[in-house]
């Protein structure tokens, strides 16, 4: 593992940044923070995600290193569905090539809404990461469940954590309109009148893509609001740490392409919202992780780190907090201490290299506390 750990050191990781949305480098963007924490040299096709306290990008791009050059090469892409694989985009600019490389190990993050991903090359990679995934769905053999997680943007503009007796008695009910999320349209109905006779419901909503507002104080804020597609905005960040509670779940009821005989699964129910909101020390609302299916590297408890909906029984939020008024600040408190713990830049880059090494999780970060790599 050590001999591995050096080559990767010593060669770098390559990134291979698909071009048509900003967005769909998120994951890309953590990985390679933690990777540079780690003294791991960053390789990229373009340069991206300006870092000010060093006046470069954390992704650069340069002539004289390529794919081969490198012991890792990651691609993030999005839109990988509807069309035939052979003429498909990402195909032959960046999976293709990929293909043809030498570089050891050859990995695709994707963390799009699709349902599912029909691109019969991606069964050539070693790994697929894919976020959303569910046990009750059938994937390919090389995909691994991976986490949207958390960026040192996210945590950045989260800041110091707010004691929840300083905290609003609101719960942040802010979803941008998006289509075929019929999961929030059921809550909605069945959840949301249980909670707004115990809390006020605060559905104010930043507009992705709007216009922001830039003065002395806010140029790095208008930097990131730049490169992440108008999805940052300082107010937001600030409301989560004033607020005792977020709803952060989302996704699709499907019916197709399932395993264990199960009635329905739930696609698409990962988003920034949910792990914005736990390093925020804001109580995280989303759905039971375990019941419904939901796939993480390091799966957090429900009631303990986040408070997960039962479809049958959204009452039982408000019972609890009835029976155990500090119930939701132990929530909040537990669920930044794991999150913080787990799925920061540093421990996500230690898990990816867990998982392609075929190791133990934690066995990197084990590894490297021992050689003083890690604080």
């Amino acid at each position: 593992m050590d001999t591995f750990y050096n080559d990767i050191v010593a060669k770098g990781v390559y990134f291979l940044l698909g071009l048509e949305d900003n967005l769909a480098c998120h994951t890309a963007i953590c990985l390679a923070e933690g990777f540079q924490e780690l003294g791991i040299p960053i390789y990229a096709n373009r340069n991206y995600w300006y870092v000010r306290d060093n006046d470069r990008h954390l992704f650069n791009f340069n002539k004289d290193i390529t794919v081969n050059d490198c012991a890792i090469c990651i691609a993030s892409v999005s839109n990988l569905t509807g069309l035939p694989s052979q003429d498909h985009e990402i195909v032959r600019t960046i999976i293709k090539p990929m293909l043809d490389s030498n570089v050891n190990f050859k990995i695709l993050l994707n963390i799009a809404d699709q349902i599912e991903l029909f691109i019969p090359e991606l069964l050539d990679l070693n790994y697929v990461f894919r976020s959303h995934m569910n046990r009750f769905i059938t994937y390919p053999i090389n995909f691994v469940p991976w986490p949207f997680g958390v960026s040192n943007r996210i945590k950045n503009a989260a800041g110091i954590y707010v004691p929840f007796s300083e905290r609003q008695q609101e719960i942040l009910v802010n979803f941008r309109p998006s289509g075929d999320q019929s999961v929030r349209v059921a809550l909605e109905y069945t959840l949301i009148p249980w909670l707004s006779s115990m809390f006020t419901i605060n559905r104010t909503v930043e507009h992705r893509g709007a216009n922001m507002p830039i003065d002395s104080d806010d140029k790095l804020d208008y930097t990131y609001w730049q490169q992440i597609g108008g999805r940052h905005h300082k107010s937001y960040y600030q409301r989560l740490k004033n607020s005792l509670a977020c709803c952060t779940y989302g996704g699709t009821f499907i019916y197709t392409n399932l395993e264990f005989n199960t009635d329905f699964a739930i696609a698409r129910w990962d988003s920034w919202r949910l792990w914005e909101s736990l390093v925020a020390g804001c109580v995280a609302i989303n759905l039971d992780f375990d019941k419904y299916g939901f796939q993480l590297p390091i799966m957090p408890e429900n009631w303990k780190h986040y408070i997960g909906v039962d479809f049958a029984n959204p009452k039982e939020i408000i019972d609890r907090f009835k029976e155990n008024p500090d119930l939701m600040s132990s929530i909040a408190f537990e669920g930044r201490k794991w999150v913080l713990e787990h799925y920061t830049p540093v421990p996500t880059a230690c898990y990816f290299l867990d998982i392609i090494m075929g190791e133990t999780l934690g066995t990197t970060k084990n590894l490297l506390d021992i050689l003083s790599v890690v604080d």
